[in-house]
């Protein structure tokens, strides 16, 4: 059984292994996280959040569950250095990156289908950027 958080995980782990745009240090990667869980700072951190599953009636299986998954990038807001992308524009090729390596983890797994909503970049009032997109999806549970 596949479960919400099995799902997840599996979703965590596809948007750790993007390769982020314009790399800020050696280290710069997506790191995510999940409400609850101790949180470790670093220049793209991803919150990961779920609504609780419900059952897909009528679904194409009778195991179909759904819940929307929403991703938060946090990003330090700073001077872009000679050469360098903006954070902006760093927020948005890594948006499309991380959209192309949803879709390619839902064709490779249990999900059913993949509904990815626009998405929203605007600063959070403490220094930082947030980039904020929400996907809804469908997999087979059973």
């Amino acid at each position: 059984m596949v479960s919400v958080v099995d799902m997840l995980d599996s979703l965590r782990a596809a948007v750790e292994a993007c390769a982020v745009t314009d790399p800020v240090s050696e280290d710069d990667t997506f790191r995510t996280f999940t409400l609850g869980a101790p949180v470790r700072r670093q220049s793209r951190s991803v919150l990961v959040t779920a609504t609780p599953p419900i059952r897909n009636m009528p679904g194409s299986t009778c195991t179909d569950w759904a819940t929307t998954v929403s991703l938060a990038v946090s990003y330090s807001i700073g001077q872009a250095e000679e050469g360098q992308r903006t954070v902006y524009e760093r927020a948005l090729l890594d948006s499309e990156a991380i959209a192309a390596a949803l879709y390619a983890w839902a064709a490779a797994g249990n999900v059913l289908s993949l509904v990815l909503a626009e998405g929203d970049i605007s600063p959070d009032g403490d220094g930082a950027l947030i980039c904020e997109r929400s996907a809804t999806i469908v997999w087979q549970r059973g």
